[in-house]
């Protein structure tokens, strides 16, 4: 008989403080975050019924606020910059009298990419250009580039341009092709990415023997050139850009139009090996000139396709 006294108190005793024990509660809001490859802060609440803390926070990761009493608190996560390529994730955990609640949070991998068809680029000996427009997820700038290319930053006038750079391959006055590489890397990380270029050395179709000029009476300038077709094609129309000097090397303009630079055409066709020129008289009037120059010699062929010397190369056709 006691022993059923006994058994019926202790059950009793076991259900009231079952009934009277206050089961605490912890909870995230919300439960997951996603971070771009840059990193950012996100606003976070930890409802708890009694203190809390949160615990395995890795070292990317900054909590403003780790611990806290009953109620409701707020917190600020701040993730870091992705410096890898691969997404990283992370699971913290808060914990309230033995209960708690878990926050996943997961971070994009950076990336950098040229976004091109192929990364290496074959070019003539002639001036081009290559608009840059990766496809990244992260800041980035031209970390290297060769002496031989210029580069432009356009990230300011996005407004006006679709690209962030223009690269100008400056003309190969060589007789040696020449290569180099552009790269591109995270400002914040160490991703890069690589184009090859790749230059031809210079050829020459065309060979100046004569630029000269003379002088009338009244002032009137005229251009003697003379030519060789030293290319396996045709000419069809060569075109040559000149203007005049003074006795100090200024250029001299016409004292009744104002002009300085002339465009000067010779007709074809002249084929392989043969001579072309001739004169051009009376191209303006000023008694001060004393030396033409030649800026720009550009030469149609007669299957279609043209070659425009810049003045960086016109030297090389003497």
């Amino acid at each position: 008989m006691n022993r059923v006294i006994i058994c019926i108190l202790s059950f009793t005793m076991l259900f009231s403080c079952q009934k009277n024990n206050k089961i605490d509660e912890v909870n995230f809001f919300p439960s997951t975050l996603r971070f771009m490859a840059t990193g950012g802060v996100e606003d976070i609440l930890i409802s708890a019924t009694s203190t809390w803390e949160i615990k395995d926070c890795p070292d990317w990761i900054h909590i403003s606020k780790q611990n806290g009493i009953e109620g409701i608190s707020n917190s600020r996560i701040t993730a870091q910059p992705n410096p890898s390529k691969i997404n990283r994730n992370a699971t913290l955990s808060v914990f309230c009298n033995g209960v708690n609640d878990i926050l996943k949070i997961t971070q994009e991998g950076a990336s950098l990419d040229f976004n091109v068809e192929d990364k290496v680029m074959n070019f003539d000996f002639l001036e081009h250009y290559i608009e840059i427009k990766p496809k990244t997820n992260i800041p980035y700038e031209i970390t290297h580039y060769e002496d031989w290319m210029i580069i432009t930053d356009l990230r300011d006038l996005s407004y006006i341009f679709d690209h962030d750079y223009s690269v100008t391959i400056q003309p190969n006055p060589t007789d040696s092709p020449r290569s180099g590489v552009i790269i591109i890397g995270g400002t914040e990380s160490s991703i890069s990415d690589t184009l090859y270029v790749i230059q031809s050395e210079f050829l020459q179709f065309i060979k100046i023997q004569k630029l000269s000029m003379g002088q009338n009476s009244v002032g009137g300038c005229y251009a003697n050139i003379e030519y060789s077709n030293v290319s396996d094609k045709t000419f069809k129309y060569v075109y040559f850009s000149v203007y005049f000097q003074n006795n100090v090397g200024d250029a001299v303009k016409c004292t009744i139009t104002g002009d300085t630079y002339k465009r000067l055409q010779d007709v074809g066709p002249i084929e392989p090996g043969k001579s072309g020129g001739g004169y051009w008289e009376e191209l303006i009037y000023n008694y001060s000139a004393r030396k033409i120059v030649l800026t720009t010699c550009r030469i149609e062929f007669m299957d279609g396709t043209e070659v425009t010397y810049p003045s960086s190369l016109v030297d090389r056709l003497f």
